[in-house]
């Protein structure tokens, strides 16, 4: 069993990346070419038409580039790729040509022209033998092998014959019990057996979710039970999962919710509609006007756009172009902030700063917690920031010191007029 982890965050000296913990401390000493961070970032970067290759400094400082959370880390070094412990310790002998993040403990690695898997303890639990896979999901992952893909286990083992032009949704590969797969360009659904519930004859087809799954013919959307009964009419021009009871459905240009029998709970007149996954009330947009939608289809206009709940009577957010703090029952703006941008909070602290002016951050209250003295600033996250003042570029804490920096001389923000 792999020892706890920990937030680890990446540092960049002399064009060598490492890691320290939240206090500043160096966990993993500066000595590796790359990380996957990085990777994902100079690909973003280098894309658009042929790119040019971004500078070091520039992805220390992109989004992207973030803390790690996982006992085995990704690494880059002489030229190949292998796992080091949050420790700074490597695991194992072999070295990989490209690795991928973790999804549901396991991790995919290419030797060659095969892929397989590491576990989260860095061990090759799955040796190299496909010719393409995809992340686990729901304790299963995606293998490819002669063009046709399946569905293995952790042990390598596959549960679903590769035989399938494509398979699985995002998050899973069954719902329902049901495997959504296309065969011959169409959509259809296996069940766990890899016996055929449902056969692909759709053009469209979306994963179950409480007994129900949109699919879609010649541009009109329904929905089907799990044996492939068409329980409500292909009479939609899209259609959501069901949450709570309830799916989010398009008609022309405007979105409305159906109930299970495919009955509007509420017509389609909202411009934007998110869905109910998150409990009784969905966000929704009516005339240019935010408000919520509840499970009874009522239109709840909202007085303003809340970002932060503080309490049960006060909230942080946003009235008629001013931030502040929002007196909940009212809509009411009784504190507004006293600056132009307003980043949204992150461990209690979100970025500000006047028109033009520098960044720094404050508390929900709108008092100032640490002043405006940077450029460029990330986000809170287990109690440090990126951040960059000049060509001084590190991690802050929550009283504004520098926890770790460094000098990157010639660095400059890319974009001044953006906000935070």
């Amino acid at each position: 069993m792999s020892p706890p982890v920990r937030a680890l965050f990446p540092i960049l000296v002399g064009g060598r990346w490492g890691f320290i913990d939240t206090t500043g401390r160096v966990a993993i000493p500066p000595r590796f070419e790359s990380i996957l961070g990085v990777e994902a970032e100079r690909r973003m970067a280098e894309a658009p038409a042929g790119g040019p290759r971004p500078e070091p400094a520039d992805l220390f400082m992109a989004p992207g580039v973030g803390p790690e959370s996982t006992w085995a880390i990704a690494v880059r070094y002489h030229g190949k790729w292998g796992l080091a412990t949050q420790r700074g310790g490597t695991i194992g002998d072999s070295r990989y040509d490209e690795i991928e993040a973790y999804g549901d403990g396991f991790a995919a690695v290419r030797l060659g022209e095969r892929w397989g898997f590491v576990d989260q303890g860095g061990r090759l639990a799955i040796a190299p033998q496909f010719e393409a896979v995809r992340p686990f999901r729901g304790g299963l992952g995606l293998a490819s092998v002669d063009g046709k893909w399946g569905a293995i286990d952790g042990a390598g083992r596959f549960v679903l014959a590769p035989r399938f032009q494509g398979l699985g949704g995002e998050d899973s590969v069954f719902h329902d019990h049901r495997a959504l797969v296309t065969m011959d360009d169409k959509k259809g659904y296996v069940g766990r057996a890899g016996n055929v519930a449902v056969p692909a004859i759709f053009d469209d087809a979306f994963p179950f979710s409480e007994g129900l799954a949109a699919v879609v013919t010649e541009g009109r959307c329904g929905y089907i039970d799990t044996t492939g009964r068409m329980v409500i009419a292909q009479r939609f021009a899209a259609g959501a999962a069901f949450h709570r009871g309830l799916a989010r459905v398009r008609v022309g240009t405007r979105y409305g919710f159906i109930d299970r029998s495919g009955a509007l709970v509420a017509k389609p007149e909202y411009e934007e509609a998110a869905s109910f996954e998150g409990g009784d009330r969905a966000a929704a947009r009516r005339a240019g006007r935010a408000g919520v939608v509840d499970r009874t289809g009522r239109w709840i206009e909202a007085g303003y756009d809340e970002w932060l709940v503080i309490d049960d009577s006060l909230a942080v957010g946003r009235v008629a172009g001013r931030t502040g703090v929002v007196r909940r029952a009212t809509g009411a703006l009784i504190r507004p902030y006293a600056w132009d941008d307003v980043a949204t909070f992150s461990d209690g602290l979100a970025a500000v700063r006047k028109r033009g002016g520098r960044l720094g951050f404050i508390d929900p209250a709108g008092s100032l917690a640490i002043p405006p003295r940077f450029d460029e600033v990330g986000r809170f996250r287990h109690g440090i920031c990126k951040a960059a003042a000049g060509d001084t570029l590190g991690y802050v804490g929550r009283d504004g010191a520098w926890v770790w920096s460094g000098r990157f001389p010639g660095y400059h923000r890319r974009n001044p007029d953006q906000g935070p």
